[in-house]
Formats: C-alpha cells, sequence, structure tokens
C-alpha cells in the first residue's frame, strides 16, 4: 500500500502557487489556441499539461505528482485512492484509472470525428445553432467524466476545465468567461456538475453556453 510518508498534496499551498499558477495557466491557453486541432491528444493525455502547470509546486521529494496519474508506478500514486466528501462518486479505484481514461480516450476520439462530420456540413443544411450545441453538450460529456475518474493527485479541476477550452477551442469557440486556473461562479459550478451525473444535463450546459459567451 501507500507509504505511511504520502501526505494529501494541496498546490494551494506552496509559497509560489500564485505566482506561477495564473501564469502557466495563461501561457498553456496561448500555445492551445496556436494549435487548436490538436483536439483528440490533449483531451486523451492531459498529463503533459498538468506537469507544464503543477512543475516545482509539489511536495518535496514527489515531482511526479505533477503529469502523472493515480495508479502509476510512483511511491505515492501508485496505491493512491481519494475520498471528495461532497460526491462520493468522484474518484474511481486506482486500479481503474488507466481503464476509465482508455474508454474516455475512444469516447473522445468517436465524438471529434462526430463533431468534424457536423461542421463539414453547410450551415444551411445544420444550422450553426445546433452545432454550437452539440460541441458544448460533448464537451461537457467529457468533462464531468474526466472529473469523477479524478485521475491525479490534485489539479483536476485545472485539467477538466483546460478540456473544455480544447474541444471547444477546434471550432473556434474561446470561452469568455471559462478560467483554467479559477473556478467559475461557485456556486453554481459545482452544484451544476452533480445535476450531471444526477442525470440532469441542461443546466451545466446552459452555464457553459453563457461562460462561452460571456455572460457570466
Amino acid at each position: 500500500m501507500a507509504a505511511a510518508n504520502c501526505p494529501q498534496w494541496d498546490y494551494e499551498k506552496h509559497p509560489n502557487a500564485g505566482a506561477f499558477l495564473p501564469q502557466r495557466c495563461r501561457e498553456l491557453l496561448v500555445w492551445l489556441r496556436a494549435q487548436p486541432r490538436n483536439t483528440i491528444g490533449l483531451c486523451s493525455d492531459t498529463r503533459p499539461p498538468h506537469n507544464n502547470i503543477f512543475t516545482g509546486l509539489t511536495i518535496p521529494d514527489q515531482d511526479y505528482l505533477a503529469g502523472h496519474y493515480r495508479g502509476e508506478d510512483f511511491p505515492c500514486l501508485k496505491y493512491l485512492n481519494v475520498n471528495i466528501n461532497t460526491d462520493p462518486r468522484v474518484g474511481v479505484p486506482f486500479e481503474r484509472v488507466d481503464g476509465e481514461l482508455h474508454y474516455l480516450t475512444s469516447v473522445i476520439q468517436e465524438g471529434v470525428n462526430k463533431l468534424d462530420g457536423a461542421y463539414a456540413i453547410p450551415d444551411a443544411h445544420l444550422p450553426r445553432n445546433l452545432k454550437v450545441y452539440y460541441a458544448i453538450s460533448f464537451a461537457c460529456r467529457v468533462f464531468v467524466h474526466f472529473l469523477t475518474v479524478h485521475p491525479f493527485a490534485n489539479g483536476n479541476g485545472h485539467m477538466g476545465r483546460f478540456i473544455i477550452w480544447s474541444i471547444l477551442g477546434r471550432y473556434q469557440y474561446w470561452p469568455r468567461r471559462w478560467p483554467v486556473n479559477d473556478r467559475p461562479p461557485d456556486p453554481p459550478y459545482s452544484d451544476l456538475i452533480k445535476k450531471y451525473r444526477d442525470g440532469e444535463s441542461d443546466p451545466l450546459e446552459q452555464f457553459v453556453l453563457k461562460c462561452v459567451l460571456g455572460i457570466i
């Protein structure tokens, strides 16, 4: 099992977090906008952007917490489970993380291919507002699934919000009010994610749409 000297990683308590995180998240989005078509790769493996954001903000001697998933062969990740008191559905057992992410990759590949096909249809035959709805609906599905898996020891929210940027940016929808570093207005942000897991997808999708439009 995990070594006894594996304290919970809280990047927010690192003395450099306030200086590093906002800048690194901005740089990540600038980089994304220069190559928005790499959606499948970026959403299927969020370890590189996670590493870029959190390197140097981990627990001493546990640098691997940045850029690696729970269940990987590192002392404080190999057997790491997480518990989120506000929603016990969050955080699959460590031995399931890899399989869940492989499944999510297949969902991403299939969904992006379908969206690309939809966007190839002229607006006269498939209205633009429907294409926007399809993109946001798919982005929210991937976002919530990723957060439910909770693959990293910490920083999952950052990567989940980055996934939204990556999917929507592929179709040139760059959110005006959807930060990567900070949570969107919460409430209602967390409650909307819970509702999505309960089968109510529309409230979160409408919220993301408003964030894209900049009216929240």
